[in-house]
């Protein structure tokens, strides 16, 4: 698999995560090849991909609202951009591109379920 599909099936994950409702999104993100090519994948690979699929941003913003959890990463519009935290950080880091911000929560997000093998 090709790190292009990998990006490709990265920034769809919240979309096939809806349709595939017996996948686990770990399951998805390793299906995507990611989990062997992890350290290829770079913020910037990410928002090269999600900058050809700016639709996807909203999806993002969406998986992060939906999660429901106390602790994690969240990506959430801001009153000047947009923001990207982890709900034990009392700062959550301010973007003002919505692809810069979502290819930062991305990473962040992946990277956990990735070393985090128990995620539903």
């Amino acid at each position: 698999m090709s790190i292009e599909s990998t990006l490709n099936d990265l920034i769809q994950l919240p979309r096939n995560f809806s349709v595939c409702r017996d996948a686990s999104i770990h399951s998805l993100l390793q299906e995507s090849g990611y989990f062997a090519v992890h350290k290829a994948v770079t913020e910037d690979a990410i928002h090269d991909a999600l900058r050809e699929h700016p639709e996807l941003v909203s999806d993002w913003i969406d998986f992060s609202d939906s999660k429901r959890a106390s602790s994690g990463w969240f990506l959430r519009r801001g009153a000047t951009g947009y923001q990207v935290g982890h709900y034990s950080d009392h700062e959550p880091v301010e973007y003002l591109d919505e692809l810069t911000a979502c290819a930062a929560f991305i990473k962040r997000e992946i990277e956990d379920i990735r070393t985090d093998g128990h995620r539903p």
